[in-house]
């Protein structure tokens, strides 16, 4: 990792974070899988989503920190409909503080907003 990509990492965890609301999510299928995955959201911020994903879960096999993903952001009220996003792996990392056990932290940063 670069000195610039450490900076900008250091700039995005300084943007306030906010606790998701219960019931929301996001949800995407990796490129060579068939199966779409579906995640409760941890955290969110104006420019990156935070997702917790166990372990031992199929997924970590298909994605890798840098993959860009399609995904949708269903914001926890069923009444609205999921915005559609671009977004890219910004890390895969353990919880801090032994936090979640058995589960990673996957940072996703928004890219672009398809759809609202």
């Amino acid at each position: 990792m670069n000195i610039d990509e450490t900076r900008s990492n250091r700039e995005l965890r300084s943007e306030i974070r906010e606790a998701a609301s219960k019931g929301a999510s996001v949800e995407f299928k990796p490129a060579k899988e068939s199966m779409t995955y579906h995640f409760s959201l941890r955290d969110w911020s104006p420019s990156g989503l935070g997702i917790l994903i166990q372990k031992d879960s199929d997924i970590l096999g298909f994605i890798e920190v840098g993959q860009e993903i399609l995904l949708k952001f269903h914001k926890g009220d069923a009444t609205l409909a999921p915005e559609q996003l671009k977004a890219r792996i910004r890390h895969i990392s353990d919880p801090a503080g032994g936090r979640h056990p058995n589960h990673l932290i996957v940072g996703l940063h928004i890219l672009e907003r398809i759809s609202k």
